[in-house]
């Protein structure tokens, strides 16, 4: 799992997430990290201590982001924020087939700039398969971006609370007093609030002192915060606006209380007080409650999800789902439908990491949802299942699929590869529209069972059950199908029956989860007698339940199939020249067919 980070300023808190992703197994990390101001942070080589990362000027001016890909290393996926700076367009453009995932902590307020950025940034917002926000306010943003909301991921934020717990431990059984500010001394903070706070809290009577740190004020390294925190009881937030304060989540990992102005975002998240921004009175107040019961420190139940470890948990969920692309097909909302097993089976595997798929042919939504991710510039690729075999092409609704057949024609010939199960399918694809980009994938090699394929728990089959021979058909009662010709079969099979057994045929058009494995089980033999079927979802699940099966040259992903088990028992009984032949001798060939399954 390669995975490549670039971000704007060297955070320490961001180093310790990284360092907890970086001990996963599998992973690979790289980082690429903007220097906040021109000229190299000089403390950055020891926050970033043992993490495999290229600091850039402000800007990328210098260039040296490309080190990171060293070697030939290529990302299997990008995690970028900052669309302002310089570096990360860069690195988005470089990257144009891999999957990106963006970092907003920006949160969404109703104002001009806001409002401008759907329509400023489309071009570049559209590059990317998922947001990671840290927490609501971000969140809305990332929908009014245009990001569905299966795609927002929260808690983009979390430090190495051990760090923290630590520090309280340190301290032992030490009374915990005082209060303390961190922050920037900038407008914003509202600094001048806090300490009019403090100064009407000495003033009811207060007796605990009031510490300052931050960017204007006392300054300590990150690895003394730790320390910091613990030696107090409360901190301060007077923010006018703070989409999401970290130090929150530091004071309450290190076990403060915490009092902070309701223009805080993150104040409901971690278990804060709020106090109306602004109002000295109220601050004054709330801080004299926590004198009065020092030490509480209550930290909220699931803060733990704003640790580090949690954090490269989610960013590896993150990872695996912007990895598995997407892929849309109807009958969705139909579980059992074969066409969305299919999709489901293919968004999971590695070779179409990322990529979009549009399944099935010949329908609106599916033309629709095409020229929609072209529109948006993300490309798609098509899995047609089999539509385009001469004996569709030419069933029922054959006027219309010529009339139709330049929209599909040009579909095809747009979309980033055209998927087919078997040789057979290729064929049929390049003959239909020779400029495809036709890639061929082997659906049999996926786990088609109840647990790993070739194990089932259902009974061992292929001999008759005492004088019956039970029989499985699976699937629509359609002309294709040739349900009619097995019913047929069986028929005959049964008239004057002396040296073989009965057969019993069961027809099951509509089994889903319990009904469907029930079926299995009752079979002996699995037969699906098609006159055209691409790959045959039901076969595959016969065989990987133990079942021997007969089909025919209609499902030609099968024919070069295994035809026997280990141990010489029948598996597959594959029947050339069925879809040609005449209707009689597709009888003819179906009754021979089961009964080789009975001797073999």
């Amino acid at each position: 799992m390669k995975i490549l980070f670039v971000w704007t300023g060297v955070a320490s808190y961001m180093a310790d997430c990284w360092r907890s992703l970086k001990q996963v197994n599998g992973v690979e990390l790289r980082v690429v990290v903007e220097a906040a101001d021109s000229g190299k942070s000089f403390f950055a080589e020891k926050t970033l201590s043992g993490l495999d990362y290229v600091l850039v000027e402000k800007n990328g001016a210098d260039g040296r982001w490309k080190d990171v890909l060293r070697g030939g290393w290529r990302p299997d996926v990008v995690f970028a924020g900052g669309w302002r700076s310089k570096t990360t367009r860069r690195v988005v453009l470089a990257f144009p087939d891999v999957p990106k995932v963006f970092c907003l902590d920006m949160p969404w307020r109703w104002q001009p700039r806001c409002i401008a950025a759907r329509f400023a940034l489309w071009r570049f917002m559209r590059k990317f398969s998922a947001v990671f926000v840290p927490g609501a306010l971000s969140a809305k943003y990332a929908r009014w971006l245009g990001f569905p909301k299966d795609r927002i991921f929260r808690r983009l934020y979390a430090v190495d609370q051990e760090k923290f717990r630590r520090a309280v431990a340190a301290k032992g059984d030490e009374r915990r007093q005082g209060f303390l500010f961190v922050g920037r001394y900038s407008p914003e903070k509202r600094i001048d609030v806090v300490e009019a706070a403090y100064a009407r809290y000495r003033a009811l009577g207060g007796s605990w002192e009031l510490d300052c740190y931050g960017q204007g004020g006392r300054f300590a390294q990150a690895d003394e915060m730790p320390g910091i925190y613990a030696s107090h009881a409360c901190l301060l937030i007077a923010s006018s606006f703070d989409p999401w304060p970290l130090v929150v989540l530091e004071a309450k990992s290190a076990g403060l209380e915490v009092v902070a102005s309701d223009r805080c975002g993150n104040c409901d998240e971690l278990g804060a007080e709020k106090v109306p921004y602004g109002d000295v009175e109220a601050m004054a107040k709330a801080m004299l409650d926590v004198e009065r019961g020092a030490g509480r420190g209550n930290v909220v139940a699931d803060i733990g999800e704003y640790d580090c470890p949690a954090w490269a948990r989610r960013t590896l969920e993150i990872y695996r789902i912007v990895r598995r692309g997407g892929f849309f097909c109807p009958g969705m909302d139909d579980v059992d439908n074969g066409m969305a097993t299919v999709a489901r089976r293919l968004s999971d595997d590695e070779r179409f990491a990322g990529e979009y798929i549009v399944h099935g042919a010949w329908l609106l939504p599916g033309w629709l949802r095409c020229v929609k991710r072209m529109l948006a510039g993300r490309g798609y690729s098509r899995m047609p299942h089999g539509s385009y075999s001469p004996v569709y092409l030419e069933g029922s609704g054959r006027l219309k699929k010529r009339l139709v057949g330049p929209v599909e024609r040009w579909l095809l010939r747009h979309a980033e590869k055209v998927v087919a199960t078997c040789e057979a399918e290729r064929s049929w694809i390049e003959a239909y529209e020779p400029r495809a980009k036709v890639e061929l994938v082997d659906l049999r090699n996926y786990d088609w069972g109840r647990g790993m394929k070739g194990l089932t728990s259902c009974p061992a089959s292929g001999k008759p059950r005492g004088s019956l021979l039970r029989v499985l058909y699976m699937g629509r009662r359609h002309p294709l199908k040739g349900i009619q010709y097995l019913e047929e079969a069986v028929k005959h099979c049964n008239l004057g029956q002396t040296c073989f057994p009965k057969f019993e045929l069961r027809v099951v058009t509509d089994a889903r989860g319990a009904e469907k494995e029930a079926a299995f089980d009752w079979c002996d033999v699995f037969c699906l007698p098609t006159l055209s079927e691409n790959f045959g979802i039901v076969v595959a699940e016969a065989l990987a339940r133990g079942k021997p099966v007969v089909t025919t040259d209609g499902a030609p992903a099968w024919a070069e199939e295994p035809r026997e088990n280990p141990d010489g028992t029948k598996r597959l009984v594959y029947i050339e020249g069925y879809r040609d032949a005449a209707p009689e001798d597709r009888v003819q060939m179906l009754k021979t067919a089961l009964r080789q399954v009975i001797m073999l």
